[in-house]
């Protein structure tokens, strides 16, 4: 065999070599990276609801979601007790970053109509969530607000862009630390189809003098 063609072999192996050495490597990062992914797994949901438990919500979401399914598994279903508890499980469920594996992991989809969605992430991406830092490796050691306690002021009937109706309500909000965050908002819910959703959400800035 010539030289040359020696020297062609010889160039072969090497670039086998490499993309081996590529490939398993790859392959080790792979298996590495999602061993250590947070995995959020879903353990209730409600049905004809789309409402799903995950096993990271806090407690105070796995209760008000348990009366939620309550409420919903009636035949004669309450709406101010269904309006209340979606509430509720909304601010929960939205302004608790802890849980949260990134600020991509955006939280209350399950109550936003699905051709809202999009804007709604993008919203709560570069606004509240937008600080979040990646957990997938479940090392984060940045401190996040938890909501401990929500409570519903008041609720009544409303009618949302003319048309629609629906529940304005006026709920409050306490977080495990103190943060300079949210704690009070008016939320209004429309019903379509007999299921509500959330569909407008104005803080309220509270008077501190």
């Amino acid at each position: 065999m010539s030289k040359r063609g020696i020297l062609f072999l010889i160039g072969i192996g090497i670039v086998i070599l490499g993309l081996s050495g590529l490939l398993v490597y790859r392959l080790f990062f792979y298996q590495t990276f999602f061993k250590t992914k947070k995995e959020v797994k879903m353990v209730d949901k409600i049905k004809d609801y789309n409402y799903v438990l995950e096993d990271r919500d806090s407690k105070l979401y796995k209760t008000n979601f348990k009366e939620l399914k309550n409420v919903l598994s009636k035949s004669d279903i309450d709406y101010e007790a269904y309006a209340t508890l979606l509430t509720k499980l909304y601010i929960i469920d939205f302004y608790t970053l802890d849980n949260k594996i990134s600020k991509y992991d955006v939280g209350g989809l399950d109550f936003i109509k699905e051709s809202d969605q999009t804007n709604y992430k993008s919203m709560a991406m570069n606004t509240y969530y937008k600080n979040v830092k990646d957990n997938s490796n479940n090392k984060r050691s940045q401190k996040l607000p938890i909501v401990n306690n929500v409570k519903v002021i008041n609720i009544e009937d409303t009618i949302y862009n003319k048309k629609d109706e629906g529940y304005l309500i006026d709920v409050f909000w306490e977080y495990d630390k103190t943060y300079n965050a949210a704690n009070h908002a008016n939320v209004t819910l429309v019903k379509e189809d007999n299921k509500l959703y959330l569909v407008k959400i104005e803080t309220i800035k509270e008077d501190t003098e």
